[in-house]
C-alpha cells in the first residue's frame, strides 16, 4: 500500500509550529533588540499587521553625569498599549554594537545571550512593565546605549495582527578613574540583623546599595545619621556586596549576612 508521506510530514510538523508559537511567548532568544548589534533585527520582521496604540520606554536610574565601570543600575522596560500580552526583549551596546554589560533578571523575565540581553517569561506576558538590573562594564570608557524591541500582541498565539514598537536610551561613562576610592570597613561581619560602616568618610553623603552575588540589587538605602546603621535583618543568608558612590567617590566592600 502506497504511503502518504505528505500527510504524515504535515502531522509531524503541527506541533513542531505549535512549539514555535509557544517558546516565543515564553521569550526569543537570539538578537531581537532592533539594535545595531542585532543587525537592526527586532520581533517586527514576523509580527506585524496589528494596531495597538502602543509606546514603549526605557528607564534607569543612571545619574546624569553618567554610569560607573563596575556599578550596578536597576532597568525598566515599559510599555503601554490597548493590548494585554506584550513581550519585549533589551540590550546594552557601545556605538559600534559590541555588548556592553551584564543582565540579570526580575519577575517576569529572564536573561539570555550570556546575560547580553533580557526577554519575558510565559507569565511575565501579562504584565506592562519589567524590572531587572544591569552590571556596567568594570572597564567601562565609552558610552552605553539601551536598545529595546517591545511586542503588543492579539494573543492568537500566530505571529499576524501583532504591533513591534522600538525604543533605546543611551548614558555617558563616568569612569571609575574619574572617582576617588574610598575605604571602609563592615562590621560586625558576618551579621543578622544591622551592619556599621566604619572609615573617613560621611556616608550618608552616599547612595549605597547592596548587591547579590547574582549581581542583582536587593536593597538601596542611605546610612542612617541616627543609628549610624543598615538594617539587614530582612535579607536572605548569604554573600552580599556593599557599593556606595557619589559623584566624585566610590567604594566596595563584602559582608556575610547570618
Amino acid at each position: 500500500m502506497k504511503k502518504n508521506y505528505t500527510f504524515y510530514g504535515v502531522l509531524l510538523g503541527i506541533p513542531l509550529v505549535a512549539l514555535t508559537f509557544i517558546s516565543n511567548s515564553g521569550g526569543k532568544t537570539g538578537g531581537f533588540s532592533g539594535s545595531p548589534g542585532d543587525s537592526n533585527t527586532s520581533c517586527s520582521q514576523c509580527h506585524s499587521g496589528g494596531n495597538f496604540n502602543a509606546i514603549g520606554n526605557i528607564t534607569t536610574n543612571i545619574p546624569g553625569t553618567g554610569y560607573i565601570a563596575g556599578q550596578t543600575y536597576n532597568v525598566s522596560v515599559t510599555v503601554s498599549s490597548s493590548s494585554t500580552k506584550h513581550g519585549f526583549q533589551i540590550t546594552a551596546e557601545d556605538a559600534t554594537g559590541n555588548k556592553l554589560g551584564n543582565f540579570a533578571a526580575g519577575t517576569g523575565s529572564q536573561v539570555v545571550n550570556a546575560n547580553k540581553a533580557v526577554t519575558h517569561t510565559s507569565a511575565g506576558t501579562s504584565q506592562t512593565t519589567w524590572n531587572f538590573t544591569w552590571t556596567a562594564p568594570s572597564n567601562g570608557a565609552v558610552p552605553v546605549n539601551f536598545y529595546a524591541a517591545i511586542n503588543a500582541t492579539n494573543n492568537n498565539n500566530q505571529f499576524s495582527g501583532d504591533q513591534v514598537v522600538l525604543a533605546s536610551r543611551g548614558y555617558e561613562v563616568l569612569s571609575t578613574e574619574q572617582l576617588e576610592d574610598v575605604a571602609f570597613q563592615v562590621f560586625p561581619n558576618p551579621s543578622d540583623t544591622q551592619i556599621f560602616l566604619k572609615g573617613n568618610e560621611n556616608f550618608s553623603d552616599f547612595e549605597i546599595q547592596i548587591v547579590n552575588i547574582h549581581g542583582q540589587i536587593v536593597q538601596k538605602t542611605q546610612y542612617s545619621v541616627e543609628s549610624q546603621s543598615i538594617d539587614v535583618s530582612n535579607l536572605e543568608s548569604g554573600v552580599y556586596f556593599i557599593h556606595l558612590f557619589n559623584d566624585s567617590k566610590k567604594g566596595n566592600s563584602k559582608f556575610v549576612k547570618l
